[in-house]
């Protein structure tokens, strides 16, 4: 197995990352037992056919052929105390990018680098995005890509990832990225004109013949960010907004940098996690903010009123419902802490849906009706359901065609015939 880097390295590597991102990572193994199927992908070389498909499409890059390039991955490997071997491969692409994949076993990993952004960046600029790639490999970052590979997909091809931890995993990568930024920012040197200009030339394509690199414009963009009332482009974003990156960059940098104390580096993790939520799907206007509060209230509601709080299938299927409205179904229903606060919540939603919506309504209230239903409807279920409607303007006569209509859909899969069934002698 390949050793990632010596004691020094680990130390400085280690304390510069971005806590918030590590913390994600152990909450996605602990909560989604992914160890087991990652270390079975892993046994079973799923990341060797990436690592031949490199070795066979692109050139590697010898001391001998790039003298300069091998100068510049030595000087970042000694900034950063990094031991681990690394092989440099060139790939021809009109696109400024690079990408690292992680060795299994005893050959280097490996970082391959565009044409275009060897032709295009200057060394201390290089620096940044090999120390980015390398700090992906020391905090293996790979393990989590490697999530929707593991799982694999159906036979439709759509991928077998539940779509919660899909989610999360999008999330995370996001801030994986931020932890690998610091790496980057130390191995050019702490500069951060170096890192901005990269920025730059990774958005634009362009370079200092055609732009003036200034941190305070992405400083400004920024502030236009956070003024959006739409952020859904930028949840779908596998990387932070490049000014929330230089953002944080700043606040890490003033804070100290890789000198920074433990406490500094906690307010400046808070600081960044605030800015990262700007990447975060959230309601962006009063229908979707109040019918998210309405599923997501009388959901909760729902699965109380038996007095045994949410059974599994109900929190699985409340989850499904409110996830392209909330960035963490879970947290969101978490933030929900008394029976007064989720009454409150459905109180105005439900008030506001009623004197503005017309059949999303309904459509709303047929969710609260599965999320009864998917354990057995009880009594005061039931009743919870005809005080719902009533607070929503849906008649009582419509109300119990919509608990019927759900009521016979899960009695049919219940009883439908299951090829699949297996009886043992």
């Amino acid at each position: 197995m390949t050793t990632d880097a010596a004691t020094p390295g680990e130390s400085i590597l280690s304390k510069m990352r971005f806590a918030p991102e590590q913390e994600k990572i152990d909450n996605l193994m602990g909560t989604f037992e992914l160890e087991p199927i990652l270390a079975h992908f892993e046994r079973e070389g799923g990341v060797k056919s990436i690592r031949d498909g490199i070795l066979s499409n692109h050139l590697k890059l010898t001391p001998t052929m790039a003298p300069r390039l091998s100068a510049v991955l030595g000087s970042v490997c000694e900034r950063l105390k990094y031991s681990a071997p690394i092989d440099l491969f060139v790939a021809e692409n009109s696109n400024i990018n690079a990408f690292a994949v992680y060795s299994m076993d005893n050959t280097p990993h490996i970082i391959v680098l565009t044409s275009r952004l060897i032709e295009r960046m200057t060394d201390d600029e290089i620096r940044f995005v090999l120390g980015h790639e390398i700090g992906h490999l020391f905090f293996k970052h790979y393990r989590m890509q490697m999530v929707p590979m593991a799982f694999g997909k159906d036979s439709d091809g759509d991928s077998k990832v539940p779509s919660l931890l899909s989610r999360r995993l999008d999330i995370w990568q996001r801030l994986a990225e931020l932890s690998a930024d610091r790496a980057g920012f130390v191995a050019a040197g702490g500069r951060l004109d170096s890192v901005v200009s990269s920025f730059f030339k990774i958005a634009s394509g362009l370079g200092p013949e055609h732009l003036l690199f200034d941190i305070s414009a992405f400083l400004e963009q920024l502030d236009e960010l956070k003024q959006l009332e739409r952020r859904d482009t930028l949840c779908d974003f596998s990387h932070p907004s490049i000014p929330i990156r230089v953002r944080s960059l700043q606040l890490y940098r003033d804070a100290g940098g890789q000198d920074a104390t433990v406490e500094q580096l906690s307010q400046v993790d808070q600081e960044v996690s605030d800015l990262a939520k700007l990447m975060e799907r959230k309601p962006s206007d009063p229908e979707e903010f109040h019918k998210l509060n309405y599923v997501l209230a009388g959901g909760v509601l729902v699965g109380h009123s038996d007095d045994n709080g949410l059974g599994e299938r109900e929190l699985g299927c409340l989850i499904e419902m409110i996830l392209p409205l909330a960035s963490d179904p879970e947290e969101s229903i978490a933030s929900i802490t008394t029976v007064a606060q989720a009454e409150q919540m459905l109180a105005e939603s439900a008030a506001w849906m009623k004197e503005n919506t017309g059949e999303i309504r309904y459509t709303a209230f047929k969710y609260l009706c599965i999320i009864a239903v998917v354990e057995s409807m009880t009594p005061a279920e039931e009743q919870l359901l005809h005080r719902i409607a009533e607070m929503t303007g849906i008649p009582r006569r419509a109300a119990d065609e919509i608990i019927h209509e759900v009521i016979t859909q899960f009695a049919a899969k219940k009883t439908a015939p299951s090829s699949s069934i297996q009886r043992l002698k």
